[in-house]
């Protein structure tokens, strides 16, 4: 058994080794700490496409009972119950006579409806003569204080409205500071009908999912909901109407069909003719080559030329019996057709007048001869 010896410096550099590993491990656990940390994900599917998202988990969290989507609610059989809410998010003018007529009946038993100020126009919507509301320009940003919180920016570039009428005094009324020669306007209006109450407001961007985390938007949010709060369902309207499928897979749902058009693209260019000058079309043969020789062959016999090709068969068969077999092709013509005979088992005469006719005058001659020449010739192998 072979003993290796280390020397003293190799000792010197793995103890050194050592003892900065030591080192560093000690230092590191000095100066550095695990801890966890949160780190906020980007919004993906519906927290991203529904601005009421946050709401929604909100409410339910706070057992509250919330149906996101408009089909309920114009849906005559289903009936909403008089402590119901009904929050309509996008712009309240396009309410058609019969929803709007549905919903203000609702509200006088009980419901509660809040609704975005309809748009400024010089013709008057069913909404704004049912409410008596007088719809105008945009304002400046409200202020939203709180004690011993941040205060929260509200209804920036929001339509104002006020009333038409002095004697529909509001339950509660938001007016900015008018300026000079201006009336107040108003940008939160909660308006009493029958047993319930029709909440207007300039915008409803304070509680979409990016805003909805301000604690003092979170506390305006509870006080709107108030009047029938846990007492009953939470409708959630984003779309008065069920947007277009084909809108929505143009909107949302590009990054399918773009790659696919592409590919779709892509396979009808390969499959598609190519633009260029137009090439003349191939000559197709028209026959055979045995058809052409047969041709050939026929046009030499008509015009007296018969003895050519006889000569040409006879000369083929020559050639082949030199090359096969080298002594018969040195016999005399009568031993050659002797021994012919004798292998291929056809008429030494026959042979023989093959073999030395000089001028074939009968077609049937002719034909003969030439088919046993052919014959022996395949033969000879």
């Amino acid at each position: 058994m072979m003993r290796v010896r280390i020397p003293w410096w190799g000792w010197a550099g793995a103890l050194l080794a050592v003892v900065l590993a030591f080192g560093f491990v000690a230092w590191w656990r000095a100066n550095y700490e695990r801890v966890e940390t949160v780190v906020d994900k980007p919004r993906s599917g519906e927290a991203l496409s529904n601005p009421l998202y946050a709401l929604k988990l909100s409410l339910r969290a706070d057992h509250v009972q919330v149906v996101d989507g408009s089909a309920p609610v114009w849906d005559e059989r289903h009936a909403l119950g008089d402590k119901d809410t009904v929050l309509v998010f996008n712009d309240s003018s396009s309410l058609s006579d019969a929803q709007l007529r549905r919903l203000l009946d609702w509200v006088e038993r009980g419901g509660h409806l809040l609704l975005v100020a309809p748009a400024f126009s010089l013709t008057q919507s069913p909404l704004t003569a049912s409410l008596h509301i007088f719809p105008g320009s945009a304002g400046t940003c409200m202020i939203l204080r709180g004690e011993g919180k941040e205060s929260s920016r509200l209804f920036c570039g929001g339509r104002r409205f006020t009333l038409k009428h002095a004697q529909a005094a509001p339950v509660l009324n938001w007016q900015d500071v008018p300026k000079r020669n201006e009336a107040y306007r108003s940008v939160y209006m909660r308006l009493a009908r029958g047993k319930g109450v029709v909440d207007v407001v300039s915008d409803f961007e304070f509680l979409n999912t990016y805003s909805l985390n301000q604690p003092l938007n979170a506390e305006f949010v509870r006080q709107l909901l108030a009047p029938n709060y846990g007492a009953g369902t939470t409708y959630l309207v984003r779309d008065l109407a069920m947007p277009s499928f084909w809108g929505e897979l143009w909107r949302e749902y590009w990054m399918a069909w773009v790659p696919l058009l592409l590919a779709l693209l892509g396979w009808l260019w390969q499959r598609m003719q190519r633009f260029g000058p137009l090439l003349p079309a191939l000559n197709t043969e028209r026959r055979s080559l045995l058809e052409h020789i047969e041709a050939s062959g026929q046009h030499t016999y008509r015009y007296g030329y018969a003895n050519r090709l006889y000569d040409a068969v006879r000369h083929a068969f020559l050639s082949r019996l030199r090359a096969r077999d080298p002594q018969t092709a040195a016999l005399p013509v009568p031993l050659q057709a002797q021994w012919l005979a004798e292998r291929c088992g056809e008429s030494a005469d026959q042979i023989h007048d093959a073999l030395e006719a000089a001028r074939i005058h009968e077609p049937a001659q002719f034909r003969s001869s030439v088919a046993l020449l052919i014959r022996l010739r395949n033969q000879l192998r």
